[in-house]
């Protein structure tokens, strides 16, 4: 997740205010969704790690939204080797953000560990 953010202040030192926009009916609903996605999927794990992160996303936002910052834009995506870039290389340029306020051009690379 890229999360890209306007903000007048240090934004560390409000991980306590964020910290306290999570209730438990919130985390109910995150944790109902994790067990319908281990029903419903052999290989969950990808599928569960959006939710949390659109669940991060979503209370940063909340948060931002009722101080007056702005979040600027929103980029959620895969990095799984596995899944997303099996063969070690992974190029996009204009990959829409979420908030559809701006685009990223993005290329990642890695390399097996030879055994």
């Amino acid at each position: 997740m890229l999360c890209v953010i306007k903000n007048n202040d240090e934004f560390r030192a409000d991980w306590t205010e964020i910290h306290a926009l999570i209730d438990s009916d919130k985390t109910d609903k995150l944790a109902t969704k994790i067990g319908q996605i281990i029903q419903m999927s052999s290989s969950p794990a990808s599928m569960i790690a959006t939710e949390i992160t659109r669940f991060t996303a979503s209370l940063i936002s909340e948060y931002l939204s009722k101080k007056g910052d702005e979040q600027l834009g929103l980029l959620c995506l895969s990095l799984i080797r596995e899944e997303d870039y099996r063969y070690g290389e992974r190029k996009f340029n204009g990959a829409q953000d979420l908030t559809g306020n701006m685009t990223v051009d993005y290329s990642l690379f890695s390399y097996a560990a030879h055994q």
